[in-house]
């Protein structure tokens, strides 16, 4: 039995088993997850060198050295988790580099694994003699998959001038007749409320998947199974032609011993900002 291994002759393989033969691969099998998660925030605040009536929240934060209040508040969260599992074939051989003769009494298994003659490239040499009384072969399936998904979202709140109309109809302080052209906007935080500007929203997802197969190989040259001849020189007999014989669907082809089956990207990404000032008319003639 050579079961996740290889052996190799450099030029010449003889073997007479007096029993079975198995040959086969082995595969590696790995998986993992991941997950996280984020609070972020921040204050901003506005100076000059006026001492600031503010409002009564720019009120509280301001010093003695007036900073002129607040000017923007912003905040966000974040979440992600993702996975990947994978298995993954690890080839197992019996080869030669020359001539090979193995002999079998019993029976053969050959699992995902190769039996050839091949040069330095995996290239077949036609040098197998093999015999056996029964065979089977079976595939093997590597796979591979992974999919992150991450999401988030994050608002800005900025400082607003209040309107004369605005400040009156809510019992406050009125304000100074409006700025002429050209002079500026107002001092600090003055006269000026929190309220919300802009949200993001960011959503992304993505997932890979991919499937092959790792053949049974049988290579070519004189090939014989329960005493009947099925190959001879590299050339299928008449036998070795047939619909039930014991060669038909097993991979004859030393070089190539994976087959693809199928291979799928998928990604999807959202990005969206909100502008809340859309949603007021003062704010519609802001923007």
């Amino acid at each position: 039995t050579i079961r996740g291994g290889t052996v190799r002759a450099e030029s010449e393989l003889n073997a007479d088993i007096q029993g079975n033969l198995t040959v086969e691969s082995v595969q590696n099998r790995s998986s993992s997850r991941n997950s996280s998660a984020g609070v972020s925030g921040g204050v901003s605040q506005g100076g000059d060198s006026e001492q600031n009536e503010g409002n009564k929240f720019t009120r509280n934060i301001q010093t003695t050295g007036d900073v002129g209040g607040l000017a923007g508040v912003n905040g966000g969260f974040n979440v992600g988790n993702g996975m990947s599992s994978t298995r993954e074939t690890v080839l197992s051989s019996l080869t030669s580099g020359g001539t090979a003769n193995i002999s079998v009494k019993n029976h053969t298994q050959v699992t995902g694994a190769l039996i050839a003659t091949t040069d330095a490239q995996g290239n077949d040499l036609n040098q197998l003699n093999f015999s056996t009384n029964t065979i089977n072969f079976t595939d093997l399936r590597d796979t591979h998959i992974s999919s992150q998904t991450s999401g988030g979202i994050s608002t800005n709140l900025g400082m607003h001038e209040v309107k004369a109309d605005d400040a009156s109809s809510r019992g406050s302080k009125p304000v100074p007749p409006p700025l002429q052209p050209n002079s500026g906007l107002p001092k600090g935080a003055n006269h000026q409320e929190l309220g919300l500007d802009r949200s993001n929203i960011v959503y992304n997802n993505s997932q890979q998947n991919s499937a092959s197969k790792s053949l049974a190989t049988l290579g070519h040259g004189s090939i014989s199974v329960g005493g009947t001849q099925l190959e001879q020189n590299g050339e299928l007999t008449d036998a070795g032609k047939s619909e039930n014989s014991a060669l038909a669907g097993i991979n004859r082809d030393s070089a190539q011993t994976e087959k693809n089956l199928w291979n799928s990207d998928y990604e999807q990404h959202v990005d969206a900002t909100i502008d809340h000032r859309m949603f007021s008319e003062r704010g519609q003639k802001e923007i």
